[in-house]
Formats: structure tokens, C-alpha cells, sequence
């Protein structure tokens, strides 16, 4: 056996194999080795180039302070909300955005765990990066693929949307990379999580508008908070944010999409996806992928605006002129400091950020509107049947046949109920809902017209009994009158009382409830006008300077807002002290109050004439001009208060108070 291996081994041939083999051998070996060489220096040269390309793209970058990022992806507009003062929310200030903040506590496990399993499976796991998903998603840019998986991360998203920008470039993503790194370190890893689920979009919701932010997700698409979302709820959210307005069940305006396949397979695709991770079971996704998501669908809303838009339009301009004021005080600025030809530029440009920040600061604006009032005073004014049309004309162009008719004026109305010894408004109509709609003009706060009778109180009777001139049993002579102190022309007529007749000597307590006018203007004119006037203006009432004279201001001549006018009758009810009144109780941010509302309280008539006005204006319900809408009323209670009408019943008024209101 040697002697034949020997033989073997030491053949020609086996020597000829024997050769040829080492020197493929050491070929093979030294190809092999200078491949390896080779890669090395290709690899190294590729990561020396790499790390050069990604140094110099964030070379300019300034690497920002932990605690700066930090604020800096919690920085985001937030929407601001009203709400009644009886407690109820009344709607979000429009924006062009709605987003609430919400607690990572306060959101729904499976929404996190749909959100994780769909976006960022390994998300408690990695360092803000994922260098594997970050280089496949660089080869698909580079080889231009059609097949796009993404590389970022939810820190990485969270980077690109709060502090760069949805540019497409390689410096950008160099950038976020560095950038999220960084803030894996300035932050836990749930507060990245909830600061993401705070600003990502999450398309429209069934008013239409555009939503960010979970909690305003689960409220604008499912009408409940995000803590309550049910499985295939939650995962149906989930699924939103990779392509938010192809996902969004809503159309512009709050229509729900005829076509929901396609958001309704990327809800089964997080399913299966929470599934694979174990995040859910088999009987749990079997069972969520059967449910009929649509059902859960909020129907088309309408807006608080639109139910409520007198409400809406006050709260916003009451709240932009608090916020003006408080904006200049936290900068220092006093009006009084101001030039005077440059004050309306300056208030002009701290209303524009009052209004900016009312929209997107997360204020919350606290009414004192109580919301069963209110709707309660609106009743009557959406029935068309009690307003039959003004006797006034104009003249309209038919539609049909385009001819010039005369068309009569729809009747209008207002009303306000202010608290005597607060000042707060408890309810108000702006006016009617005529075809279904109101107009832009608040008539109980901006409607400045003359008020007829319902002047006599305040600013006749009130006053005659603090000068010591009347009292109610005081007797006065109803006979044919002429202003005493206006000079009388030719053609001038005498006064004339409602009903066209004279009642000889009555006493102030009978004119005031027949409401007479003679007796009305003889008192004023015997007492100094213009300090009677005065009375008006103390309690924020806006008179012209020809009224301060005018014996014509008994009858009412002057304008003023129902909303005044309440406001000087809670003075009477109040027992002579006027308390200015107010509807923004008061604006809080972050739980903190920025204002409340301190009424303006000033003493305009004293005790004793006030109870003597109020006794006599009791009559008036009773026996007078008001027993009518006494009978109407058919509420009991200590009612006060007076009629006024204005020439040729152009404008009617009812003023009643009771202890409360």
C-alpha cells in the first residue's frame, strides 16, 4: 500500500496535477485576497466619502440646545375654544387648522400600538435612526425606484415637520438625521410619541376643516375623545396620516366620501400589521376587520357658527379687543404714551395679533351667556309668524321678470337679558333667522336707533325725583304743550300723547304708567337737561352734544343699543347702582387665567329714587302701557319696567325688569 502511494504521488501526472493546483491555488487566493482589499477600499472610501457628503451637508447646521428643541417641536398652533357661561363648549374659533393637545395618558393603547406597528415598529428600540431603513430608502432615491418604503422614523417625521420643512433633498435628510439623533437626547421616548400624535395631519373633519392632532382627529371624525377609540376606530386613524386627505373620510364641507375603499383597506392593512406584531390577537383582529367602520362616522356637522353666529361674531370681537389690551400691556405700551397720530397704527397692529393669537394660541373664552336662556330668547324670533312685515317699502328688481317692484321690509327684532347686580348677560337676540339665516349685524349690541317712551324712566321720572322736583303723587296738568324752550316757529305743532287725547291734572305715577308725554316734557324742562344727560353717559351711554339740550330727549330722540338700554334699567333695579354690563366672563390659557372680568360699578342714582322709579314702573304692568305683554308673559315676578314706541311705530320696545333680571 506505501510503496503504491508512493508510486502515486511521485507519477509524472500527479506531479503535473499537484502543480497546476498550487498555481490556481495562489491565484485563487491572491484574487480572492485583492477583492477583499479591493471591497475594503471601496467600502472605506465609500463610508470616507459618505461621512465627508453627509459632514459637509450639515456642516452649517447648528447643532440647537436640548431645551430649544425640545420647545421647539411642542411649539404649534393650538385652537382656541368658547364657551358658554353656563359651562357647555359652544364651538372652536375658526382657524385654519384645528388641533387639542392631548396626554400620551389620555390616548387609547390600541391607537399607539396601531401608530407603532404601521409607522415605527421598533420605535422604543432605536436612537431616533434606523440605518438600515435609512440606507434602503437612499438606494431607492439614487436607482429613482418605484418602490418607496420610507426610512424615517417617527422622531425623524417629528424633525421634518416642527423644525425643517417637506423639502426633497439629500441636505434635508442629512439634517433630520443629525437632528433627531439630537433629540432622542432632549427627550423620553413618550414625549416624542405625544408630540408627534400633537401635530401630524390627520386630514378634514366632518365640518370640513383641516385637523391636526389626535384628540382633534378622534373628535372630528368619531365625535369622541381619543382615550375612548375602539380598535378598528384606532387603527383607522392610524392609517391616516401616511397620505392624510387620500385617507380622510371627508370631502370639503364635511361630506363623507362616496368611495371609502381605500381608506377602509389602509385600516385593514394596520390591522394585519398590529396583528403581526402580536399587538393584537387573532379573535381581536378578526373581529375588528369585520366591523363597519362607516358607521362610526360623524355626520356632516354644521357649525356652531352658523347656529349661533350673532354669538360667535360678539365673542370674537369682545375677546380680540380684551386681548388687544392685554397684548400692549405685556409689552409695555400705554396709549396715553402714544403719539396720537401714530395710536390707530398701533392699535391697529396689536388687533392683528389679538386676532392671530385668539386663533391659533389654545385660549379658551368663558361667556357669561347661559346657554337654555339664550336659546330659550331665541324662539320666538326664528317664528316667522310673529313679525307680519314692517310698513315700510322699498323697491326691488323681480328676478323673473325684471321689473322694478315695491317690496315690503321684513320686521327685525332684538333683545338682551342682563343680571341687575352683576352686569353679566345672560342672553341676547341679535336678530332674525330670516330663510333660515341671520345677517352680520347684531341689532342688541350695535344698533344704535331712538327709544321712544322707554327714555321717561331714566332719564325724566329718576331724575325729577333726585333734584326734589316730583314724587310720584306730584300732579301734573296733560294739556295741549309747546316746547317752552325751543322758540316757536309758524306750523309748529303742539305735543301729542299716544292716543291723541289730553287728560287734564294727573299725578307722575298715571303719566308715567299711561305713558303721557306732556307731563313727561314739563318735568324736563324745569331741571337742568344736561346733567340729566349726564346720567346716560355715566352709565356708558353715547350721547351727541345737540341732545344735552334738546326737551325732545324726554321722548326718547336719542340712540342707543339695547344692550344700554338694559344696562339703565338693571341700574333702577339695582337701587340706583350701575354695573357695566359684560359678556366675556374671562380667557385662560394652559389652565391659567389671562383675564377676568372686574365690572365697572358706579352709583348714578340714590337708593330711594331708584325704589321710587321702580314702584311707579310696577304700575305699568299692572295697569298701564305694559298690561298686555303682562298677560303675554304669564311668568310670575315683581315686573318693572316700561313701553316705548318711536314715530309712526317705526320701532317698538319693551323694557321689564324683575329683582333678578
Amino acid at each position: 500500500m506505501r510503496e503504491n502511494w508512493f508510486k502515486f504521488w511521485n507519477h509524472p501526472r500527479t506531479k503535473a496535477v499537484r502543480h497546476w493546483s498550487n498555481i490556481t491555488y495562489d491565484v485563487s487566493w491572491n484574487i480572492i485576497l485583492f477583492l477583499i482589499i479591493a471591497v475594503l477600499l471601496v467600502g472605506s472610501f465609500s463610508v470616507g466619502a459618505a461621512g465627508g457628503y453627509f459632514a459637509s451637508l450639515v456642516k452649517d447646521t447648528k447643532a440647537p440646545p436640548l431645551t430649544e428643541m425640545k420647545q421647539q417641536v411642542n411649539s404649534y398652533a393650538v385652537t382656541s375654544q368658547i364657551y358658554w357661561g353656563s359651562g357647555e363648549k359652544l364651538t372652536n374659533i375658526s382657524t385654519d387648522e384645528e388641533r387639542q393637545p392631548v396626554d400620551i395618558k389620555k390616548i387609547s393603547p390600541y391607537l399607539i400600538d396601531a401608530l407603532l406597528s404601521t409607522e415605527d415598529v421598533d420605535f422604543y428600540q432605536h436612537d431616533g435612526v434606523v440605518p438600515k431603513a435609512t440606507l434602503r430608502a437612499v438606494l431607492q432615491e439614487l436607482t429613482n425606484s418605484a418602490s418607496r418604503t420610507g426610512g424615517s422614523t417617527l422622531t425623524q417625521q417629528l424633525i421634518k415637520n416642527q423644525i425643517l420643512t417637506n423639502e426633497v433633498s439629500f441636505e434635508r435628510k442629512a439634517k433630520e438625521i443629525l437632528l433627531a439623533l439630537r433629540l432622542e437626547n432632549a427627550m423620553s421616548k413618550d414625549e416624542i410619541l405625544q408630540a408627534y400624535l400633537n401635530v401630524v395631519s390627520f386630514g378634514r373633519n366632518s365640518l370640513g376643516r383641516n385637523i391636526a392632532g389626535i384628540e382633534a382627529a378622534s373628535q372630528g371624525v368619531f365625535n369622541k375623545s381619543a382615550k375612548k377609540l375602539t380598535l378598528p376606530q384606532a387603527a383607522f386613524l392610524a392609517g391616516i396620516p401616511k397620505n392624510p386627505y387620500y385617507y380622510t373620510p371627508y370631502l370639503q364641507g364635511g361630506v363623507v366620501k362616496k368611495d371609502l375603499t381605500p381608506s377602509v383597506n389602509r385600516m385593514k392593512t394596520v390591522l394585519k400589521r398590529m396583528y403581526v406584531a402580536k399587538n393584537i390577537t387573532k379573535e381581536q383582529y378578526e373581529k375588528a376587520i369585520k366591523h363597519d367602520i362607516t358607521k362610526d362616522f360623524a355626520k356632516q356637522s354644521k357649525r356652531s357658527r352658523d347656529t349661533y353666529p350673532y354669538v360667535y361674531d360678539l365673542a370674537e370681537r369682545e375677546a380680540t379687543k380684551i386681548m388687544t389690551k392685554y397684548l400692549m400691556k405685556q409689552d409695555g405700551v400705554k396709549e396715553d404714551e402714544v403719539k396720537p397720530s401714530e395710536l390707530a397704527e398701533v392699535r391697529a397692529n396689536y388687533q392683528d395679533q389679538a386676532l392671530v393669537a385668539l386663533r391659533q394660541g389654545g385660549y379658551k373664552v368663558h361667556l357669561t351667556l347661559d346657554k337654555k336662556i339664550h336659546e330659550a330668547m331665541q324662539q320666538p324670533a326664528k317664528n316667522s309668524a310673529n313679525f307680519p312685515g314692517s310698513m315700510q317699502y322699498k323697491q326691488v328688481v323681480d328676478p323673473k321678470t325684471k321689473k322694478s317692484v315695491s317690496k315690503q321690509d321684513p320686521e327685525e327684532t332684538a333683545a338682551v337679558m342682563v343680571q341687575n347686580e352683576t352686569g353679566r348677560i345672560l342672553g341676547f337676540v341679535g336678530g332674525r333667522y330670516i330663510d333660515g339665516k341671520a345677517d352680520d349685524f347684531n341689532r342688541a349690541f350695535q344698533a344704535k336707533r331712538q327709544i321712544g317712551s322707554t327714555a321717561k324712566p331714566i332719564l325724566v321720572y329718576s331724575n325729577g325725583i333726585e333734584n326734589r322736583l316730583i314724587t310720584p303723587g306730584s300732579t301734573v296738568n296733560d294739556e295741549e304743550y309747546y316746547y317752552q324752550t325751543v322758540p316757536r316757529q309758524p306750523g309748529d305743532r303742539p305735543i301729542k300723547n299716544e292716543g291723541g287725547r289730553y287728560r287734564g291734572n294727573v299725578t307722575v305715577r298715571t303719566a308715567l304708567e299711561l305713558s303721557l308725554n306732556v307731563p313727561a316734557v314739563k318735568i324736563y324742562e324745569k331741571m337742568n337737561m344736561s346733567n340729566s344727560i349726564q346720567k346716560l353717559v355715566d352709565m356708558g351711554v353715547e350721547v351727541p352734544d345737540a341732545i344735552r339740550y334738546a326737551p325732545s330727549a324726554a321722548l326718547g330722540t336719542m340712540e342707543i343699543t339695547p344692550v344700554e338700554l338694559a344696562g339703565a334699567y338693571a341700574t333702577l333695579a339695582n337701587y340706583g347702582e350701575f354695573v357695566q354690563p359684560y359678556i366675556i366672563s374671562k380667557i385662560t390659557k394652559d389652565g391659567k387665567d389671562i383675564y377676568k372680568a372686574k365690572p365697572k360699578k358706579k352709583r348714578i342714582y340714590e337708593p330711594r329714587t331708584a325704589y321710587l322709579t321702580l314702584d311707579m314702573m310696577r304700575g305699568v304692568f299692572t295697569k298701564g302701557t305694559a298690561t298686555f305683554a303682562k298677560a303675554r308673559l304669564n311668568v310670575p315676578g315683581d315686573w318693572a319696567g316700561k313701553t316705548g314706541t318711536t314715530n309712526d311705530v317705526k320701532d317698538s320696545y319693551l323694557v321689564g325688569s324683575t329683582p333678578g333680571v
